[in-house]
């Protein structure tokens, strides 16, 4: 694409990422409301958690404009507000919902230590 196109494709990036700050929150307020979570599956939403999590992580590690990866972060966090949801409202059991939380906070450890070690070691010298 030529350069003029540069800012556009970046304005529709934010653009993305600004509706994406809405999309989850009707169903927020909704099971806030109700006080219920009946009918949402806990793994349906983990396994969305792990592809946008996945998606996050891949534009990150590859340097990609935050506009382009950033629609799939703030849909991480939405997600994350529905699963505590869930799994508060379903009762579901305590080592489940920490399963998920140590599974995903320590993915995001290791994409960001693994990022800032490559980084290090590209820029070192290399050795002898």
């Amino acid at each position: 694409m030529s350069e003029s196109a540069a800012p556009l494709r970046q304005a529709l990036g934010y653009g993305i990422i600004t509706a994406a700050c809405v999309v989850k929150v009707p169903q927020i307020s909704a099971i806030a409301r109700a006080g219920s979570a009946r009918g949402l599956s806990a793994l349906s939403f983990e396994l969305e958690q792990l592809g946008l999590s996945v998606n996050a992580a891949n534009g990150f590690v590859l340097g990609l404009p935050f506009s382009a990866y950033g629609e799939a972060l703030v849909l991480v966090l939405q997600n994350t507000v529905l699963l505590a949801q869930i799994y508060a409202l379903s009762r579901a059991p305590l080592w489940r919902a920490l399963l998920v939380a140590v599974l995903f906070f320590g993915g995001g450890i290791s994409v960001l230590t693994g990022t800032s070690l490559a980084r290090k070691r590209a820029a070192s010298p290399p050795r002898a």
